[in-house]
């Protein structure tokens, strides 16, 4: 524990620093969300049955009234399975949607189930689809979690937990620099 100077009758006596003083640093430090290292390791898997939900995550709401889940499931099992809906106590709406290229933009467009085929996965990511939470009830903010149930048509109910992130997990800040760093257009001669 560090150590501080006060004066006392005009000389100078040491005084141990409060350990108070540093709880809510660590509070704070505690509090802070920690990266993924990006390994394999690192995986968040719930397993029900035959099915693996793997990195459940969503990115901060700020500003915004709605936000969409990403995960990928695995169906080990020897029969497809289906995912039939979703729900979540933060969104007064919960849509199955995939995202679709229309003209400039990119919408999101409302499914009414998705199939697992057997011995296959299904990705939820950006720009691809997931679980869009519609009229969130207070806002995403980093470090928080976000209770969602997935409906199965064989495994049933299944609650995951998705922490906001601002990257996936396993995502490589690093990586992506190098790569952005590569793939960077050059300027033109006399530009």
């Amino acid at each position: 524990m560090g150590r501080a100077r006060r004066q006392d009758g005009g000389r100078g006596v040491e005084a141990r620093a409060s350990r108070w003083h540093a709880l809510p640093i660590l509070a704070i430090l505690l509090a802070a969300p920690v990266p993924a290292a990006g390994g394999a390791g690192d995986d968040v898997v719930i397993e029900v049955g035959n099915l693996r939900l793997v990195n459940p995550w969503t990115k901060s709401s700020i500003g915004a009234h709605d936000a969409t889940v990403y995960f990928e499931v695995q169906n080990k099992g020897a029969e497809a399975e289906v995912l039939t809906g979703a729900s979540s106590s933060l969104a007064t709406t919960v849509l199955l949607v995939r995202e679709e290229k229309r003209a400039d933009e990119t919408v999101a467009v409302p499914m009414a189930s998705v199939d697992i085929p057997a011995g296959a996965a299904v990705i939820f990511a950006r720009r691809v689809g997931g679980i869009a939470l519609r009229g969130l009830t207070e806002p995403l903010v980093m470090g928080k979690l976000v209770p969602v149930r997935l409906d199965f048509g064989r495994a049933g109910p299944v609650d995951i937990v998705a922490p906001v992130r601002f990257h996936p997990p396993g995502f490589d800040v690093r990586e992506h620099l190098r790569r952005t760093r590569e793939t960077r257009p050059s300027p033109a001669p006399g530009d």
